[in-house]
């Protein structure tokens, strides 16, 4: 089940609809959308909301009014209608409208890691973090709101999974704690204060929001959009349609596998992909490059340093073309490409290339 709740805006919903939400998606990897709301007080909003609901089907509606600071109500009547209409779901991804995230890894991981039986959030996880007492401040928080210094554990709102059980753990002890309106905080922190060993962290190189941790951009499974000039369309083409293709271009991970297969004899036809045999990503992505295959595969068997060297090269240059593609695919659909972190993370795929073939 995916959760919602940052999804006022109609336009917002309709862009999740044609890509996470689209029925062909749910079909294929087995779970549901639902968008939660509030009430509003402009009659024509509730008018048009009602017929969004009865051609889509995938709209909750709760009573209070729909704002930031309700958002912790938003997620409690969420919880509960989870919790008495589908008590054996698996998990619930709750992710805020403006995160793109890779289908594949995130339900794959639901599916092998996450046990239905546990009482647990799998989140980024966040410790020694305190309110903020400036009032100039977005996320300010009074004293009276909340007295202590320091948070306990909690997940990092934009999103997170919760198992049925954590779900109910969480509604059984509402009502025992004053309402906080910091969402992430409250749901997933003081309501499971005393649990904290409930907060099972999945690894901050699972999360992309800011430059500064732009190695992790490759591999992130959830990336925050906010304040980036890209849309969740364009974003969710390049994370899914292009997964396969961008696998190629990891570094040194990529390149010790292909060094261990090749130390073993192994042959283009017995690279697998890792942990799911499924069909090799390199082979893919030579799919989409015509006969390169065969010629890239021509430098995979060195008999010596030179042939290895001919081998990074080959990978570098076929990364190369796999970043130019992907920036000419996108070039039409956004107005302004992150052009320099492309060259970033070309430049780190080749740092790391050179790192492996000074080890050998």
């Amino acid at each position: 089940m995916v959760l919602l709740p940052f999804t006022s805006v109609v336009r917002s919903r309709n862009y999740w609809r044609q890509t996470y939400a689209s029925p062909e998606n749910q079909a294929k990897f087995g779970y549901s959308v639902i968008f939660p709301v509030g009430n509003s007080a402009d009659a024509g909003v509730q008018r048009r909301l009602q017929v969004e609901a009865d051609s889509y089907g995938d709209i909750l509606q709760a009573h209070f009014v729909d704002s930031y600071r309700n958002l912790s109500l938003k997620m409690l009547s969420s919880f509960r209608y989870l919790s008495l209409t589908f008590p054996k779901e698996m998990a619930v991804l709750k992710v805020d409208s403006d995160v793109a995230w890779r289908i594949h890894d995130v339900v794959s991981y639901i599916r092998v890691r996450i046990d239905n039986s546990d009482t647990a959030f799998h989140c980024y996880r966040i410790e020694g973090a305190g309110p903020s007492r400036s009032r100039n401040d977005k996320w300010y928080v009074s004293m009276d709101e909340y007295p202590s210094h320091i948070f306990p554990p909690f997940c990092l709102g934009w999103s997170y999974i919760a198992t049925l059980p954590a779900i109910n753990y969480v509604l059984q002890h509402a009502h025992l704690h004053k309402f906080f309106w910091l969402e992430d905080v409250f749901i997933t922190g003081i309501l499971n204060h005393g649990r904290s060993t409930g907060l099972i962290d999945m690894g901050h190189d699972k999360f992309f929001r800011t430059r500064t941790n732009i190695s992790y951009f490759d591999g992130a499974w959830l990336l925050h959009l906010r304040g980036r000039d890209l849309s969740i369309p364009q974003v969710y083409r390049l994370l899914n349609e292009d997964f396969r293709v961008s696998l190629l271009c990891r570094g040194s991970e990529l390149l010790s596998q292909i060094h261990m297969d090749m130390s073993q004899g192994s042959t283009s036809q017995n690279l697998q992909a890792a942990g799911n045999g499924e069909e090799d990503p390199m082979s893919r992505m030579m799919f989409h490059m015509g006969h390169a295959e065969t010629i890239l595969f021509s430098f995979w068997r060195p008999e010596d340093l030179s042939g290895l060297l001919l081998s990074c090269a080959a990978i570098v240059v076929m990364c190369f073309l796999v970043e130019l593609i992907r920036f000419l695919r996108t070039y039409n659909d956004t107005q302004r490409i992150p052009v320099h972190e492309k060259r970033l993370r070309i430049l780190e795929v080749w740092q790391a290339y050179r790192y492996e073939v000074d080890k050998l």
